[in-house]
């Protein structure tokens, strides 16, 4: 990792950097460093979904990146004309859209289906976000390190 490198607030990586040490990750290319909101152990990043800017939440947890699809200027006319999968849930069996979609986070943009689907109101002290970034768009790295210290997400290509 570049001795250089900075977090959201200028000062260097230093957590990150330990933990790159630590995961053999030392010599790999310098990750790049999104700036992260941290709430209540949860990340939340800025990332362009159909050329809109949107908050999404870091989910390891979901294989595939969730947005609501008014976040990203659908209407509900447009979403229900869309290709639609069957989901099964804790909360039973429905239909949801999906479309391929450009998911810019930082400087690295995938081509990933996204599930378009209204997010659940917000509870508690949790920020409002838009979706859930999820291991569809993570797994295109090599490794992928929350610097809670440093708050910001590393992406090591």
């Amino acid at each position: 990792m570049r001795a250089d490198s900075t977090n959201p607030a200028g000062r260097p990586l230093r957590m990150a950097a330990t933990l790159a040490l630590l995961c053999g990750l030392a010599h790999a290319r310098a990750p790049v460093s999104i700036p992260a909101k941290m709430v209540d152990g949860r990340a939340y990043v800025q990332a362009q979904i159909n050329g809109r800017e949107v908050t999404l939440m870091l989910d390891t947890g979901s294989a595939q990146t969730f947005v609501d699809p008014a976040a990203i200027g659908l209407s509900a006319v447009e979403t229900a004309r869309m290709p639609h999968l069957a989901s099964i849930s804790a909360f039973g069996e429905t239909s949801v859209a999906v479309a391929r979609e450009e998911v810019k986070v930082g400087k690295k943009e995938v081509t990933l289906t996204v599930v378009l689907t209204r997010t659940a109101p917000q509870q508690g002290n949790l920020p409002h976000f838009d979706g859930l970034l999820g291991v569809d768009f993570l797994s295109q790295f090599k490794s992928v390190v929350v610097s809670y210290e440093d708050k910001a997400v590393l992406l090591f290509p």
